[in-house]
């Protein structure tokens, strides 16, 4: 679930578990009718989730939880039109054009709300969706608003002075019932990086390696050198600075597969 993750990026307060129901119809329009169970690691990672959100919702929803029903409404949109963002380019051109439209408006709504900028608020929705499969964000958005696309409505939840729309009736409408995201693998260069080395052979360039580099590759994965200079420039040392090429399973980054070193200094 990516709601976790979203309200971290967005607020720093960490969340264990949340659990959330949707429903609605109402005059025309999907209305999504809020029941949230949010479950703070720490009294103090709420309050800070409670501080974050702009002080005018606080001043109409005295007493936290609407407010934070408001606030994390904003959140759901935001993630909901960011997944379907990640359409592929084949997809109707009407669909992907009226999507950025709504896109923007509720990232303005969102950054209000959250007292940040546009474009911060942009890139923490960018990290909460990055943490699952795109073929798998993108799907799991295309059931959300099937309701509205097969009754031909908008995609709105309640907000502190009524309905706020997060997919326009025709954006739901121009959607795909299903779509193929295809997860390609892809290369990423890094200058200069500490590499932490969990795993070494000293007797060959390409086997036998392995390691972790902190805010980048976090879990331990294979290593290989380009050459075999380079694999003993790293001998018998914990970790060393380097230029790498990170190759991951898929565009969003989400899982490296290899390392390879080309330069250690």
């Amino acid at each position: 679930m990516q709601l976790p993750k979203a309200i971290e990026s967005v607020t720093g307060a960490r969340v264990k578990q949340a659990e959330l129901q949707v429903s609605g119809l109402e005059d025309g329009s999907f209305v999504e009718d809020l029941k949230i169970k949010l479950l703070f690691k720490t009294k103090e990672d709420y309050e800070q989730c409670v501080n974050k959100v702009a002080d005018t919702i606080k001043t109409t929803w005295e007493g936290g939880t609407p407010m934070l029903k408001v606030a994390i409404g904003v959140l759901i949109g935001a993630l909901l039109i960011g997944s379907l963002n990640l359409l592929p380019s084949d997809a109707p051109s009407d669909a992907l054009s009226t999507i950025q439209g709504d896109n923007n408006a509720v990232i303005v709504i969102g950054a209000e709300a959250y007292q940040t900028s546009p474009e911060d608020f942009q890139k923490a929705i960018d990290i909460a969706i990055s943490k699952t499969s795109q073929k798998r964000a993108v799907q799991a958005a295309l059931d959300a608003t099937a309701p509205a696309r097969e009754q031909g409505a908008a995609v709105e939840f309640e907000g502190e002075s009524g309905a706020v729309q997060v997919l326009s009736k025709e954006g739901a409408a121009s959607l795909p019932k299903n779509v193929d995201v295809p997860d390609t693998s892809e290369d990423a260069k890094y200058a200069k990086v500490k590499l932490k080395l969990r795993a070494s052979d000293y007797d060959s360039a390409v086997k036998g390696w392995a390691g972790t580099i902190p805010g980048v590759v976090d879990n331990r994965t294979r290593v290989m050198f380009a050459s075999d200079l380079e694999a003993g420039k790293a001998a018998f040392k914990p970790e060393v600075d380097a230029d790498v090429i990170v190759t991951y399973t898929s565009p969003l980054h989400q899982r490296a597969v290899l390392i390879l070193v080309e330069r250690v200094y």
